[in-house]
């Protein structure tokens, strides 16, 4: 009894040791596949590396004379457009010409000539340019569309450099915006305020809005009103007010200035002081008119009036 018990356990004991080795094998044979499978993937991305690799090596070997003169061609076209950018500078420069103009033209001048040399290297290394200019087409024609705005912007920059309203270094009113213009680009007018903020303003607002210009003409009249009281002399004030303005050299002589009644108001009689300058002598004078009227008005009785209010009191009795 003891031997068959002991036969019996023995058997299994084997027939466990054989389940083991199967499942085993069948771990190791799963193992296997999968480590195949990788190595399978990892050879055929080699090999598609190494066929777009002989691609390029092959393309290069074959238009390698090609890509040498389209690089040489695409140096020495930016080379040539900062050569005539620079030229074109010099030229406009010697002959006066506007600086809005001077930039527009340099600018342009550097992108047609670098543009014709980016053109001739896609030639060169093979890359037909016709596609590209019909998809750049289709392109253009879609962002036209969708920016209509940007469009409007470009075409009033072109509107202000041939028609030119406004200059560099101009004092206008822009937009509401009044200022000295610094750069007119495609897109923006960039402003500097007289308190120095910097102003950017689209080009369709500053051309779809009045324009005033100060500095269009060589000088400007200064208009200041000044008020008086009823009970000084007329005569006397406006003759006092053109002393000041025709001793004055930085008044011009020609336009005269004069001095006219503008209105009699409420509690004064109103003059208005017309005096001619340069432009750059604008607040200068309007400073010495104001503050040199007030000191011959003071030493000569001349009243300024200010607003006054009469109080009266009534006192009611009650019985």
């Amino acid at each position: 009894m003891e031997e068959k018990a002991t036969e019996t356990t023995a058997a299994n004991e084997a027939d466990t040791a054989e389940e083991a080795v199967g499942v085993v094998a069948e771990d190791a044979t799963e193992v296997a596949d999968k480590v195949g499978e990788g190595l399978m993937e990892q050879v055929k991305h080699l090999w598609d590396s190494a066929q777009i690799l002989q691609k390029i090596m092959s393309y290069l070997t074959e238009n390698i004379g090609g890509i040498i003169i389209g690089i040489i061609v695409l140096v020495l076209g930016y080379i040539l457009a900062k050569f005539f950018q620079k030229l074109s500078d010099k030229i406009t420069t010697k002959n006066k010409v506007d600086p809005t103009v001077c930039q527009f033209i340099n600018r342009m001048t550097f992108v047609l000539i670098f543009g014709f040399a980016i053109v001739a290297f896609l030639n060169r290394i093979g890359i037909q340019t016709t596609s590209i200019v019909a998809i750049v087409g289709a392109c253009g024609l879609a962002i036209g569309l969708a920016f209509q705005s940007t469009l409007a912007n470009i075409a009033s920059g072109f509107m202000l450099v041939i028609f030119r309203p406004i200059k560099v270094n101009d004092l206008v009113n822009a937009n509401g915006e009044l200022g000295i213009v610094k750069k007119i680009d495609l897109f923006t007018t960039y402003m500097t305020t007289v308190d120095e903020r910097a102003v950017i303003i689209p080009n369709s607002k500053v051309i779809d809005a009045n324009i005033i210009n100060y500095t269009d003409t060589p000088y400007r009249r200064v208009d200041i009103v000044i008020g008086i009281s009823y009970g000084s002399d007329i005569k006397k004030a406006k003759q006092l007010l053109m002393d000041l303005m025709v001793n004055y050299d930085k008044v011009l002589k020609d336009p005269e200035p004069n001095v006219l009644v503008l209105e009699l108001a409420d509690s004064s009689v109103n003059l208005g002081i017309r005096p001619w300058c340069n432009n750059e002598d604008y607040w200068v004078v309007w400073d010495y008119i104001l503050t040199e009227g007030k000191r011959v008005f003071d030493e000569n009785g001349i009243q300024i009036p200010f607003p006054q209010r009469d109080v009266h009191i009534f006192n009611e009795q009650t019985e």
